[in-house]
């Protein structure tokens, strides 16, 4: 059983954590009153599953229940905890790829955020973010920006809010997911023990130095697509919308209407306020300094 002495205090997304869990990768915090608690216990599986169940979730109320196999389990409630119970292969390191994933999406969303699948870098008057499907380059391009002088402000999980101001984007967790010849490409080493559970060849890859810890109006999304050639084009109306939805990261854990209704509300506020471009270009990391062109040229109109 892991130690359940209190281990420390963390910033990420905005958010103060206090946690019995060691979290290296996130940012060390002062002892301030906590927006969250993290902490070891029990989680009960819903009556329906059973202990060899395969991994999967419930949605109750103001709680949402992860079943991880032989790993554990994990409650996130009201926004305001997450309970670790860890399983008989459940060690922190596997257990804290779930927490700061998918633990970490239900949280934002039961605490009002907009929470995309985004890759996310500083530029002069804000941010941008970089959606797409899995496998799609959002860490590839926003770590090869990083390189460029872009401050990374989050990579795989965006959280942004809206208010009377532009939508922000929140520091992250400064760490960027890499396939193995995209770190061969930057130069990096593949450590053993950066390697993603379950993924033969993508690492978890920390980012200690050019990052953000303050929060950053959102300039521009740029939705990425393969094709032979570098283009930027500004999408319209609803089609802005529609990929704000599309690339919400776990809204399958939106289970009531009031939160549809919510989370419908905010990715309308950002598909009015920002331009949304579909951002064209080939799969190829040596095109990304033409793509960085293409970016580029877009924000400047």
């Amino acid at each position: 059983m892991a130690n359940a002495t209190a281990a420390g205090s963390y910033r990420a997304f905005g958010l103060h954590f206090r946690s019995e869990m060691d979290l290296p990768e996130l940012r060390p915090a002062s002892d301030d009153a906590p927006d969250v608690h993290v902490r070891y216990g029990t989680v009960a599986l819903p009556p329906e599953w059973t202990e060899q169940a395969p991994h999967g979730y419930q949605v109750e109320g103001d709680t949402v229940r992860l079943w991880l196999g032989e790993y554990g389990r994990m409650a996130i409630r009201a926004g305001e905890e997450i309970v670790v119970d860890p399983g008989p292969e459940g060690t922190p390191d596997h257990l804290r790829i779930y927490l700061l994933a998918s633990a970490m999406g239900a949280l934002l969303h039961q605490r009002g955020l907009l929470p995309l699948h985004a890759s996310v870098v500083a530029v002069e008057d804000g941010c941008v973010a970089f959606l797409g499907d899995r496998g799609a380059g959002k860490s590839t391009l926003a770590t090869f920006l990083h390189h460029r002088g872009y401050p990374l402000v989050a990579d795989d999980v965006c959280a942004l809010t809206v208010d009377d101001e532009s939508p922000r984007a929140w520091p992250g967790i400064p760490q960027v997911k890499l396939w193995e010849d995209a770190l061969a490409h930057f130069e990096r080493p593949a450590a053993e023990e950066h390697r993603i559970l379950g993924r033969l060849d993508k690492y978890l890859v920390p980012v200690r130095d050019g990052t953000i810890t303050d929060p950053r109006p959102l300039r521009a999304v740029f939705v990425l697509e393969e094709g032979p050639d570098h283009r930027a084009e500004l999408m319209q109306g609803g089609a802005r919308l529609q990929q704000l939805i599309h690339h919400t990261y776990r809204r399958k854990y939106l289970a009531t209407e009031a939160q549809w209704v919510r989370h419908f509300q905010l990715c309308s506020a950002v598909a009015r306020a920002v331009p949304v471009y579909t951002l064209t270009r080939p799969r190829d990391l040596h095109a990304l300094p033409e793509t960085q062109s293409t970016i580029e040229a877009a924000l400047s109109t």
